[in-house]
């Protein structure tokens, strides 16, 4: 999601809305995955740890005050996370993540299966 490089003071120059920009650095990682299944990986980590620091009250205020509060950055941050190809490479390709969309590689090279709820 990136919110670390989001500033309301100097963001706002180029976008308008926090989301707009974790919308197009979603857009850059996406790309970068197909490339990546192109050129034949076939295990992609996304690591999205910055969602687990918003049970920390400190944090989740500092977010509020920069315009992205919690109950967004858990709805359409997520949202972006699991977003079209971003996590839906090749059926071939393990794509583990770390943060709220809990999933399991089964073995190297396989196909993560989705955690139950």
């Amino acid at each position: 999601m990136l919110y670390g490089f989001w500033n309301a003071d100097y963001s706002t120059a180029a976008y308008s809305d926090p989301f707009a920009m974790f919308a197009d650095a979603a857009e850059v990682g996406r790309s970068e995955i197909e490339e990546l299944v192109s050129l034949g990986c076939d295990y992609i980590q996304v690591d999205a740890p910055e969602l687990a620091t918003l049970v920390d009250p400190r944090i989740r205020d500092w977010a509020q005050a920069q315009g992205m509060p919690a109950e967004r950055v858990l709805t359409d941050g997520i949202d972006l996370i699991n977003g079209g190809e971003f996590l839906n490479p090749p059926r071939r390709t393990a794509r583990p993540v770390h943060g709220p969309v809990r999933r399991r590689a089964r073995s190297p090279g396989r196909d993560a299966r989705p955690l139950a709820g």
